[in-house]
């Protein structure tokens, strides 16, 4: 690129900073890389009467199963920080800075391989197949394609959207050290940890990615050219931005793979990482060029990348220049459109597990009635920041105008549970009592620095009183963004760590003690082991992820029957025993009693398996073939309300001799779902199969299509298929090989 050519040194490494410098000379303005959008714009709030729509967090989002849905969300999201970019506006009511850069970091897509990890509710689930098919969709809108995936205007971009992390990071403790090095096999990577990044690189043209802190097989990923560069560029066809993850680089040299920083800096020019988000290129790169330890060309080419991302948002558009979202302003920041969609996200985030008949003796049973006396009991019943979840911007717009502005993250203006169940059950009468605390004080003893969450039970007399009178329980379980689980760290890696934190399910055998019907809403963002809440079968159980703004809305409207759940559970929730045997820290697929329900193998049944959730109707579904590879499947809703059906297609080997041992127990290869159908309405949903379904990949890293018969299992909710089709293959044919690994560096 010619403009690279007519960059110094110096402004060659600029350019690759996150922090990137205007070159007046040359007309190139400043340029920041640090946005993040996961759910939402992670900023304070810009304007005195609204911020930035908080949209669920992923793993709720991922519940939906529904590629619109998350092409809305995609879109709405980067509209908000085009609006703000076009406009110019500061980033505060008071502040003088607006937003100066449109790569935005996100999604994330390192499946939840382990319930254990400290970021679960920002990935979508524990299945790579559906990671990557949320995060090509999310990438889509959120770059300005259609649904179909076709962008309109050539190579033009809404905003360049920032795949992160790549690759196999899911776990806290340590990140970033000696210690974050992990052993993963050819045959895990090409068929759990590539598939998200690789399937927006196919999909939806990502046009970034961050390199991650971890090393895999002995290589810190920013730092890996086997990874980076033979894979991901000569492999993938990507030509897009690496940046690092912050203070990775740097990281390089804590891994043992560099003596200096320089060194480190070195090492990740050669990996074609494009931007820092460190100060390693900064303090060494000049000098590093100085003395032919990295050759200028590779920085000209960071460099070009860098500006191709730049040209394709329009940063060095002639005045006069216009694409549909050149039109966007500031106005659509919390738009009612936009607040619509996370209406949506919200509902269809919410997944129903468990619902006894209303003729069960002492059961509850779902939708409520109102004007119930309801007791709403436990830790996150009325908790307005756990909706939020992880990376998370502001929510409360400062209300006082005369003061010096606070970008606030605290949530006094948001609805809890609690508040939502109070204004939905109209006519009756809601209390709440807490029961346990998630987040109590530090001087409990516990050695925590942040204290023990529910390390005992509070006022339980008066919980027991209050539940004594009245007519249903809502209880509410589950995780929080702060005390649990967060970034920097994990849960703790035994069954303690994986289980309901602390006196949850004490207080939860407490109360059924009363016989008092009793509904579980677990708030969570991943997989949490219940084992006395999944044997309450006269319990209806309700998993409600970080619905995010309008998460506790959703969620009562659904309990008071305005609208069905929908959700399917995006992960696995295990037996608490399944912890003890699964070292956190194995990253084979394979380890303990197996990783996702795709390998599980462990003796105790699984209470709840991914892709299971209920509605509140019924349906008939009826499958027919035409030829081989095309299925039609009728849809009917046989009862009394209105809602959507989600059906989910699963390739299950059975007689497939040639491929490589252990064989998966079935694998998600497709999943669609009808529109909102009315009660008698129906549907019919097509999929096409090929081959390419029951790919298999071996312990080489090649996917194969092995000779053999399989099962096609088509689930809608339940634990066993609603119909299933014979699938048989004749030939083995080799669909994809990678590269041999390099030496370690």
């Amino acid at each position: 690129m010619l403009l690279a050519k007519q960059l110094t040194i110096d402004d060659l490494v600029g350019m690759m900073q996150g922090d990137a410098p205007a070159v007046d000379r040359l007309g190139i303005p400043k340029y920041h890389y640090g946005y993040e959008a996961l759910h939402g714009l992670i900023a304070g709030c810009p304007f005195l009467d609204r911020c930035f729509t908080s949209f669920p967090c992923s793993s709720a989002s991922a519940a939906a199963f529904n590629r619109s849905l998350w092409h809305k969300i995609g879109s709405a999201q980067i509209d908000e920080v085009r609006g703000m970019y076009n406009s110019q506006q500061p980033m505060t009511p008071l502040g003088t800075d607006p937003l100066i850069g449109l790569h935005v970091r996100g999604p994330q897509l390192n499946p939840q391989r382990d319930p254990r990890w400290g970021r679960n509710d920002n990935s979508p689930g524990e299945d790579a197949y559906l990671e990557g098919q949320y995060g090509a969709w999310i990438v889509l809108g959120g770059q300005g394609a259609d649904e179909n995936g076709h962008y309109g205007y050539g190579e033009r971009r809404k905003a360049i959207c920032e795949m992160k992390h790549f690759d196999a990071y899911s776990v806290e403790d340590g990140r970033n050290g000696a210690s974050d090095t992990f052993d993963i096999s050819l045959r895990d990577l090409v068929d759990y940890y590539f598939v998200p990044l690789k399937t927006c690189i196919d999909v939806a043209d990502v046009g970034a990615f961050m390199c991650s802190y971890n090393a895999i097989n002995g290589t810190p990923t920013c730092g890996d050219q086997w990874l980076n560069v033979d894979v991901v560029r000569n492999t993938w066809n990507f030509t897009g931005v690496i940046e690092s993850d912050c203070g990775a680089i740097s990281g390089i040299q804590s891994h043992g793979n560099a003596n200096s920083q320089e060194g480190a800096a070195v090492a990740a020019v050669k990996a074609t990482v494009d931007v820092e988000c460190d100060s390693a290129y900064k303090n060494n790169l000049a000098k590093a060029e100085n003395k032919g330890e990295v050759d200028r060309a590779a920085l000209e080419a960071a460099v070009a990348r860098v500006f191709t991302g730049r040209m394709q948002i329009g940063q060095f558009d002639p005045e006069g220049a216009k694409l549909p979202w050149d039109a966007l302003t500031s106005d659509v920041v919390f738009s009612k459109k936009h607040q619509q969609v996370a209406l949506e996200g919200a509902q269809q985030s919410v997944v129903l597990l468990r619902n006894p008949p209303a003729s069960l003796s002492q059961a509850a049973h779902l939708p409520l009635k109102r004007g119930l006396n309801v007791a709403v009991v436990g830790p996150n019943g009325n908790a307005a920041d756990v909706f939020q979840g992880q990376y998370h911007g502001g929510n409360c717009p400062d209300a006082h105008p005369a003061a010096p502005f606070n970008p606030t993250y605290d949530y006094d203006c948001l609805p809890t549970a609690f508040t939502a169940i109070s204004s939905a059950n109209i006519g009756g009468n809601t209390s709440y009592h807490n029961g346990c605390s998630l987040s109590p004080s530090p001087s409990d003893g516990s050695g925590h620095p942040e204290g023990q969450p529910c390390a005992s039970l509070m006022d339980i007399d008066a919980v027991l009183d209050a539940v004594k009178v009245a007519d249903v329980v809502l209880l509410f379980l589950g995780l929080d963004i702060k005390m649990t689980n967060k970034e920097g760290q994990d849960r703790p890696h035994d069954w303690t760590g994986y289980a309901l934190p602390g006196m949850q399910q004490e207080l939860a055998r407490r109360i059924a003690l009363t016989n008092i019907p009793t509904v579980v809403v677990e708030v969570s963002g991943m997989a949490t082991g219940m084992d006395f809440i999944a044997q309450q079968h006269n319990w209806p159980l309700v998993i409600a992820g970080y619905g995010g703004r309008f998460g506790p809305e959703a969620l009562a409207g659904i309990l008071f029957g305005d609208f069905s759940p929908t959700g399917r559970l995006p992960y696995t929730i295990y037996p608490e025993a399944w912890a003890n045997n699964t070292e956190m820290t194995d990253m084979a697929l394979t380890a303990g009693d197996g990783r996702t329900y795709k390998w599980y193998n462990g003796e105790a049944p699984i209470p709840f398996i991914f892709g299971e959730g209920m509605t509140y109707t019924t349906f008939n579904t009826t499958m027919t073939a035409s030829g081989r590879n095309s299925f039609q499947v009728s849809v009917t809703n046989t009862g009394k309300i209105a809602a959507a059906q989600t059906l989910m297609l699963f390739a299950r080997p059975v007689s497939v001799p040639e491929a490589p041992s252990p064989l998966p127990n079935r694998q998600l290869f497709d999943f669609a779902r009808t529109h909102t159908l009315p009660p008698g309405g129906s549907e019919t949903l097509h999929f096409a199969v090929d081959d390419s379904a029951v790919a298999l990949v071996d312990w080489a890293g090649s996917r194969k299509v092995y000779a053999g018969s399989y099962e096609i299992e088509f689930f809608a909710g339940e634990k066993t298929p609603a119909a299933t089709a014979t699938f048989t293959v004749s030939n083995t044919v080799i669909l994809s090989t990678i590269p041999s690994p390099r030496s370690i560096v």
